[in-house]
């Protein structure tokens, strides 16, 4: 089940910073783990700011993405739990409440750019991430005019 929110519990939002910080650890190797560690309070304190859309089996929270603006600022997954068309849901519901949608994405993370690729995402910049030192496309979605 998807269920987006604007306000998270406290045990909530350290649910989803746990969630956060492993999957950036596995998803970018090519990243120093240490920089995604000293980037956890940081995010602690701007997920309230973001509306939260949560992927939850048998009330437990297994993934999340969140949205500032058009701007997916990530989809997060716990391990056990990627490669189940989670992410499809969460941005199947995403794309409910949007007209259009932005986001980065690390070139390295083929995985990932290849699931927005699947998503209709489109590539429409190619930027370098200043405080890692890696390239990452700027992609973008519109919804289809009838």
């Amino acid at each position: 089940m998807i269920r987006k929110t604007l306000g998270l519990t406290a045990e909530e939002l350290e649910n989803i910073a746990s969630i956060w910080l492993s999957a950036n650890l596995d998803s970018h190797a090519f990243i120093t783990g240490s920089y995604w560690e000293n980037q956890l309070e940081a995010v602690k304190n701007v997920l309230p700011e973001a509306v939260i859309y949560l992927a939850e089996l048998d009330q437990e929270i297994v993934g999340f993405a969140g949205v500032i603006d058009q701007s997916i600022a990530g989809i997060f997954l716990k391990k056990e739990y990627r490669h189940q068309k989670i992410g499809t849901q969460l941005i199947q519901k995403i794309k409910e409440d949007h007209d259009a949608l932005t986001l980065t994405v690390y070139q390295k993370n083929q995985s990932a750019f290849h699931f927005y690729l699947s998503q209709g995402f489109t590539i429409q910049a190619q930027q370098i991430d200043e405080a890692v030192n890696e390239q990452e496309f700027v992609m973008e979605w519109r919804k289809r005019s009838n």
